[in-house]
C-alpha cells in the first residue's frame, strides 16, 4: 500500500524527523528522543502535525438531529463555540470510532481517527438517507495542528489578539491566527493545556514555520507520534485500535461519561441498556508495574506468578512513564479485580512481574 504524506512531510524531514507508517500516512515518530519531546510538552510546549486525522463537515437542516442520533453524546444541545467528545457506535453498542464534534455557526466539524476516516464516512453516508444533510470530507482542505503544553497559552498570545485565557476546556472560537481565518479549539490529547487549530490547508507550511519561530523563546519544539503516545497514556486517554475497537463497548472502556442514555434514541442505545442491566466481565484498568520492564500491548495478565495459572487479562498499551519514572500500562482485567489496590501479575517475556491497579489518570496536571 502506498503511504500518503501530509503537506508538512518535507518540513518534518528537514527538521530531522524519523518517519514511520501510521494511519496510512508517513508520519514523524520523533525528531530528537521520546523523553525529550515528552518532557518538552510537560514542562514547556510542543507543536504537533495532526493532518493525518479525519476532518468531516456536516451541514444541512437536519445536521443536529442526524449527529445526535449517530453520536453517543448530546449533540442536539450544542451551541456554536461548543466542542464535545463522543462515540460512534454500531447497533450492538460497540465502538466504531471516538470523535470530537465542534459546533460552528452553520455546520459541525467532526474529527475522527485518520485510520478510520473511510469507515466513518461510509457509516455516516449509510445512515443519512432520511436526513437533509450534506457530508463533506474536508481532510485535504482543512489543516489541523496542535499546540500543547504548560506554556501553550503563552505561545497562542503570539499568534492571535484574542484573549484565549477565558476559553473553557472543550470550547472553540472562530477567529484569526497570523492573519488567517482559524477555528481554535481548547482540546487536546496530552493531558496538558493546549489548543488545536483548524485553517485552510494552503497555509499550513507557512503557519507551522511561523509557530516554530514565534514559539522559540517559549522553548516550543515539534513533537512526534512516540511522545504523543506516552503523553496520552500518562493521561489515561484511550487510543483506537488499542483500548477501543469494534469489540469493545463504552462501559468496559470507562467511557460512560460520553454516553447520554437519557437521550430519547441513538444508535446502539438499546444494546447499551441491555449491557448495563446484564453486566460485563472485564473493564479497562490502570496498572503500575513493580519493575522498570515495560508491559507492552499484548502482554498477558495472570492472577499469580504461575505459568499454569489462568490468564485473566491483556495489556492494551504500556510504557515507562517519563514523568513518573514508573512502568505503567492499560489493560482489560476482570471487573472484580479492577478495584484500586488489587494486585495481579503480568508476563513480560518469560518472566512474571507484579502489578497494582491504580487510579486513572496516571498523571494529572495542576490546574
Amino acid at each position: 500500500m502506498t503511504l500518503r504524506k501530509t503537506k508538512l512531510d518535507q518540513v518534518h524531514r528537514e527538521l530531522g524527523a524519523k518517519m514511520v507508517p501510521f494511519a496510512g500516512f508517513e508520519m514523524p515518530v520523533c525528531y530528537t528522543t521520546v523523553n525529550e519531546e515528552h518532557n518538552a510538552v510537560r514542562h514547556h510546549v510542543g507543536l504537533f502535525d495532526l493532518c493525518h486525522m479525519g476532518r468531516i463537515t456536516i451541514s444541512g437542516s437536519d445536521a443536529s438531529s442526524f449527529l445526535d442520533y449517530l453520536v453517543s453524546s448530546d449533540i442536539a444541545q450544542m451551541k456554536p463555540s461548543m466542542a464535545r467528545y463522543g462515540l460512534l457506535l454500531n447497533e450492538k453498542g460497540l465502538i466504531l470510532d471516538d470523535i470530537i464534534t465542534y459546533c460552528r455557526e452553520e455546520s459541525y466539524l467532526v474529527v475522527c481517527n485518520g485510520a478510520n476516516l473511510e469507515k466513518v464516512l461510509g457509516w455516516l453516508g449509510e445512515n443519512s438517507s432520511s436526513y437533509d444533510v450534506q457530508i463533506s470530507d474536508d481532510s485535504e482542505k482543512i489543516a489541523m495542528l496542535a499546540i500543547q503544553g504548560s506554556q501553550a497559552l503563552d505561545v497562542m498570545k503570539e499568534l492571535t489578539t484574542e484573549d484565549l485565557s477565558v476559553m473553557k476546556y472543550y470550547s472553540c472560537l472562530e477567529t484569526e491566527i497570523l492573519g488567517k481565518s482559524t477555528l481554535i479549539a481548547r482540546t487536546g490529547y496530552t493531558g496538558e493545556d493546549g489548543f488545536e487549530l483548524y485553517f485552510d490547508m494552503i497555509d499550513v507550511i507557512k503557519i507551522w514555520n511561523q509557530i516554530l519561530s514565534l514559539g522559540f523563546h517559549h522553548d516550543l519544539v515539534p513533537i512526534g507520534l512516540a511522545a504523543r503516545d506516552t503523553l496520552r497514556l500518562e493521561a489515561g486517554m484511550p487510543l483506537y485500535g488499542h483500548e477501543i475497537n469494534e469489540q469493545t463497548h463504552p462501559f468496559q472502556a470507562n467511557l460512560s461519561f460520553a454516553v447520554k442514555l437519557k437521550k430519547e434514541n441513538f444508535m446502539g442505545k438499546k444494546a447499551l441498556l441491555r449491557i448495563k442491566e446484564e453486566g460485563f466481565s472485564k473493564k479497562l484498568a490502570c496498572l503500575e508495574v513493580k519493575s522498570k520492564r515495560i508491559a507492552r500491548s499484548g502482554c498477558k495478565v495472570y492472577l499469580s506468578e504461575k505459568e499454569e495459572d489462568i490468564e485473566v487479562g491483556e495489556v492494551t498499551s504500556g510504557t515507562l512513564s517519563p514523568t513518573l519514572g514508573k512502568s505503567i500500562a492499560l489493560a482489560y482485567i476482570p471487573v472484580e479485580r479492577a478495584s484500586l489496590g488489587s494486585r495481579l501479575n503480568v508476563k513480560i517475556g518469560k518472566n512474571f512481574y507484579p502489578v497494582e491497579v491504580v487510579s486513572s489518570p496516571f498523571y494529572s496536571r495542576v490546574r
